[in-house]
């Protein structure tokens, strides 16, 4: 039998974790042995092979986004509390006649954004449904030495749960290293994650056309997430992350940290986020960071059975 391929490994994880389907039916469904979903579906095991998926748009999934783009134009010039969101659109959706999951019409709504980036969603975050990510730099005090450092930031948008890391560089390595640090300190992983575009996960293009680098699309698949990409010079796309590197250069780096080496650092970073997730609050929120985050871990998707780390 031929190897698993990375698509397959993909959906093997999204279908066990996100979608929670069987063993039996995630085989039926992907037309491959129980025995090989019940070796990959927990992230126990990752294939090191990979093949290339194009899928294509089915005519249902047109219709869909013909309605969302009508929905959107109808309501453009609603009051802002009156504007419409990924549950309102499959709300309307179901409505009007569509059969059609909530979490789909979210992915849609998503790829929308960076496919037709002068229609404007205000897509509103459910808890545990996606993860920021971008990179910055500071100064420590680093054995004595003021050294300039990489912050590795990722927030969750839906609480603003901060999470923040530092590295000697950006190189690959410490992109995906960050990523599972990340994923540990909240507890779990999103449904997807949002980047600029980050050389560590793209080869080239942006937004939808973004082609994801190899060791990207194998974290991806094994911790069970969905890249999402924004589009060259639209800012906006990403939301929470544009102010997350100057909160973590206000809470951590002023004034500038003195630390004997790396290790103690990212002891203080993170301490430092934790600081601010327990006695923050978002002007204009109806609750507190601390309390919505304990919210949003319980919808976390499960993180895989080993860290990869070392793969990268």
């Amino acid at each position: 039998m031929a190897a698993v391929d990375t698509e397959t490994y993909r959906m093997i994880r999204r279908l066990y974790t996100v979608d929670g389907l069987s063993q039996r039916q995630i085989a039926r469904h992907l037309k491959v042995r129980r025995w090989t979903v019940k070796k990959y579906c927990n992230g126990a095991a990752l294939p090191g092979t990979r093949k290339e998926y194009q899928a294509e748009k089915s005519p249902l999934r047109t219709a869909i986004e013909h309605e969302i783009v009508k929905l959107i134009n109808e309501n453009k010039d609603a009051p802002v509390k009156q504007e419409l969101n990924a549950k309102i659109i499959w709300q309307a959706l179901i409505t009007s006649g569509f059969a059609i999951g909530e979490s789909t019409v979210r992915k849609y709504v998503q790829e929308m954004r960076i496919d037709k980036p002068d229609i404007f969603i205000p897509l509103e975050f459910e808890p545990g449904e996606a993860m920021e990510f971008d990179w910055g730099d500071a100064y420590a005090l680093v054995d004595k030495i003021k050294t300039r450092v990489s912050l590795f930031c990722a927030v969750l948008p839906y609480s603003y749960g901060i999470f923040a890391t530092v590295f000697p560089d950006k190189t690959s390595a410490s992109f995906f290293t960050g990523h599972v640090m990340a994923f540990e300190y909240f507890g779990g992983v999103p449904l997807r994650c949002i980047y600029d575009k980050l050389k560590s996960a793209v080869l080239e293009g942006s937004g939808k056309d973004a082609v994801k680098q190899e060791k990207f699309k194998k974290l991806e698949a094994h911790y069970a997430f969905e890249g999402v990409f924004c589009n060259a010079a639209s800012g906006w796309e990403k939301g929470s992350v544009e102010n997350l590197v100057a909160i973590i250069r206000s809470i951590a780096f002023t004034p500038m940290p003195k630390v004997a080496n790396f290790m103690e650092l990212q002891e203080h970073v993170i301490q430092k986020c934790m600081e601010y997730c327990l006695n923050h609050k978002i002007k204009g929120r109806p609750k507190s960071i601390k309390d919505m985050l304990e919210e949003e871990k319980k919808h976390l998707l499960p993180l895989p059975a080993y860290s990869v780390i070392w793969i990268f």
